[in-house]
């Protein structure tokens, strides 16, 4: 219990224009996710049939079910009611090259049919996946364009644009289960951006239930966080789906009571708000205000506010560690000059020339409007769209992402001015949606004494940071020498990866080059990257030369920190230094002690190559006898660009090269990643903050150019998020 000291001393507690940090709040049953958007068309289902089946429609029979000229396709047709089917394809390109091409994928094999809408879609696909004539069966799916409001103003909220809030839009929109609470001057109950998402609030300031907005700070600060959107009215708020509590603690001059802030805290948190914004600021401490923030977080809820308009240090209630302290930053991510700073802050948002919804005395209106106060719902509303695609987090787990998936602005890492950097909605629901992260292929060896039946494991993670995904896999096609499970489903998190079972029939297979795949799918939702195909190559022979193989990846580990103590490598623009290895290393066969380390992201055996164009593997083109981390244009600060690279041996069996902070060549983008180098031979590529993969490479190659391994080229291949752990091992 906290107990309200009848009023104290009134503390004025001046807005300021103040972006304040807003609660989270979870309830004892945290909120489901919203329904999803229909992904599919009801009533149809796309089947690819294996090769030389070809049906022919021979119309329908009495009831109307489909008939045709094979019997298999008959019995389907009439336990799950096919009433229709088209080909996909009607005509085959004249062009013979075309047409060729189109045959050979089986592009012609591919129907749509349609069935009752009322019929269970799942099992009518499981029946006709089951069939031994049918490559494969799944929905119809609907793609939709990317989500851009349609409100009028839209256009003028820079600050949604720069925190990539249309990609995160793709995500989630938020959930309705969300409720913001926005501790304030009241909130504009009329206004035609606000009203229909409202919940019950309090006027702490007159005693009542009518938390009307009398200044007009509280309705700008609400329509930021969570305005009605994609609604033809006015401007877009960053939650879509949150609901707003307005709860009123300060009167229309923008002046409260300590006391009346902690009761609306504690209200909010007791009311069922998750997320409490507080944009305000108070120059002193207040023991009630912080006790009441420490209730509000132990209850889950997680607590936004601004720093303060001064230019000095962080104002309260940000400066408690209870508190997100937000601080502003203009459309160029420059800090505002305002934006108070200090240990304390841990993001910056956007809080220059703001526009949103606003009260006056003619009524409801828009304004811009300046101030930590605007930078604050951001956060607000960030945080919402996090709850909204996984409810089961802690509000410390909401507030790490918020953090970690930031940009960072500034000195390198946290600093006082934009703490851990502005934020990047985009990468925070990336990083909170399930990712399906498996090894795009898996090379599988025999020879005369490999035991027979051989096993191997395929490791399937989780991308996001926190949370638990549910698989399942099958071979597509099955095979007769390769069986997996069971079991073949179960869970992946981010520090327990899940484990698929592959066996081998190096026999029945018979000595050659056998291919199969494996696909892997999740149906969580908000699932990313599912379903997935391993491509599994079996090569058998009387015997075989070591090579270097992707044995393991994984998606969790230890990041090897040595900036504090590590040698700084000095190289420019693309540039090569080459160092002594503390050991023997293996690579394709040959045992080297040093090794060529390039500022592009990667590192050669016996040449010392500084290639800045990238390129996917094999590739008998320089470079080669290389492990490629991140090959791609970067530029260091000794070569005009930023970041370090060093290196470190940390203990007798281990090297580490790190990329910290490293730039793009022309570009802001930085990347930090890691090579460590084991004695036994082993490699592993660790990711720790990425922010511009598409055109790098990622894999090793041997030293004439001709057999490769590759993880990841210029968007193609397995993803690479931050935290990926790739290890790379020999036979």
């Amino acid at each position: 219990m906290i107990r309200i000291i009848a009023r104290c001393v009134m503390l004025a507690l001046l807005t300021g224009l103040l972006l304040l940090g807003a609660v989270i709040a979870h309830a004892a049953d945290p909120p489901k996710p919203p329904s999803p958007q229909i992904e599919f068309v009801p009533g149809e289902i796309i089947v690819k049939f294996k090769a030389g089946v070809r049906p022919q429609s021979l119309g329908t029979d009495d009831q109307g079910r489909l008939t045709t000229d094979l019997p298999f396709l008959n019995v389907l047709s009439a336990r799950h009611r096919v009433t229709d089917m088209d080909m996909m394809v009607n005509a085959l390109p004249a062009e013979p090259k075309a047409r060729a091409t189109l045959v050979g994928e089986g592009l012609n094999r591919i129907y749509k049919l349609k069935v009752d809408e009322k019929a269970d879609l799942a099992q009518v696909i499981r029946a006709f996946k089951s069939s031994p004539y049918v490559e494969y069966a799944e929905p119809n799916y609907i793609a939709y364009i990317s989500r851009t409001p349609n409100d009028p103003n839209w256009s003028s909220q820079w600050g949604m644009t720069k925190i990539e809030a249309p990609a995160a839009w793709d995500i989630t929109t938020g959930s309705d289960s969300v409720t913001i609470a926005i501790v304030d001057t009241g909130v504009d109950l009329l206004h035609p951006d606000l009203n229909g998402k409202l919940v019950s609030g309090w006027d702490f300031v007159n005693g009542d239930n009518d938390p009307q907005d009398d200044h007009g700070h509280g309705t700008h600060v609400a329509g930021i966080a969570a305005a009605e959107t994609n609604n033809d009215t006015g401007v877009a708020g960053l939650s879509w789906g949150a609901k707003i509590m307005p709860v009123k603690v300060m009167d229309g001059s923008g002046e409260g009571e300590s006391e009346d802030i902690a009761n609306g805290i504690i209200l909010a948190a007791n009311n069922g708000a998750d997320i409490i914004n507080l944009s305000l600021r108070m120059s002193a401490p207040s023991s009630v205000l912080e006790e009441a923030a420490e209730y509000a977080h132990n209850l889950g809820r997680v607590i936004v506010a601004s720093t303060g308009n001064n230019n000095s240090a962080v104002s309260y209630p940000a400066r408690y560690p209870e508190v997100i302290a937000v601080a502003a930053t203009d459309s160029s991510d420059q800090r505002a000059s305002f934006s108070n700073y200090g240990p304390e802050v841990d993001v910056a948002a956007p809080g220059v020339d703001i526009r949103s919804t606003y009260w006056w005395w003619g009524g409801s209106t828009y304004e811009w409007v300046s101030g930590t106060s605007q930078a604050s719902p951001h956060v607000a509303g960030l945080a919402a769209l996090i709850w909204s695609v996984n409810p089961d987090l802690s509000n410390t787990q909401v507030e790490s992402i918020i953090k970690q998936t930031a940009d960072d602005l500034g000195a390198t890492g946290r600093d006082n001015y934009y703490g851990f950097g502005r934020i990047n909605a985009r990468r925070a629901l990336e990083a909170t949606a399930p990712l399906l992260a498996v090894s795009p292929s898996m090379d599988l060896l025999a020879d005369d004494l490999t035991t027979n039946p051989f096993s191997q494991t395929l490791r399937i993670g989780n991308g996001a940071m926190y949370g638990t995904l549910q698989w399942s896999a099958l071979e597509n096609p099955d095979v007769t020498w390769l069986s997996i499970g069971p079991p073949t489903s179960g869970n992946a998190s981010p520090p327990s990866p899940g484990e698929l079972a592959i066996s081998v029939d190096k026999d029945v297979a018979g000595q050659g080059t056998h291919s199969a795949t494996i696909r892997v799918t999740s149906s969580d939702p908000y699932i990313q990257k599912s379903p997935q195909d391993v491509d599994m190559t079996l090569v058998y022979t009387s015997s075989f030369e070591r090579i270097y193989l992707p044995l393991i990846t994984i998606n969790y580990g230890s990041w090897i920190d040595i900036t504090a103590d590590g040698t700084v490598l000095s190289l420019g623009d693309d540039d090569v230094q080459q160092i002594a290895l503390p050991f023997d290393f293996r690579f394709y066969g040959t045992t080297y002690n040093d090794l060529w380390v390039s500022s592009n992201g990667f590192v050669s055996f016996a040449n010392g190559y500084k290639n800045q164009t990238n390129g996917c593997l094999p590739d008998t083109s320089a470079p080669n006898n290389a492990i490629y981390v991140f090959w791609d244009n970067l530029q260091p600060a000794d070569g005009g660009g930023g970041g370090t690279i060093y290196t470190k041996q940390v203990d007798s069996e281990t090297l580490v090269i790190e990329w910290h902070e490293v730039s793009h060549y022309g570009s802001s983008d930085h990347e930090t990643f890691e090579l460590i180098l084991k004695k036994d031979n082993t490699i592993l590529l660790q990711y720790q903050s990425l922010s511009s993969a598409s055109s790098a490479t990622v894999g090793v190659e041997n030293a004439n150019g001709t057999v490769a391994r590759q993880y990841w080229c210029n968007g193609s291949g397995s993803p690479l998020y931050n935290g990926l752990v790739i290890e790379f091992t020999t036979p």
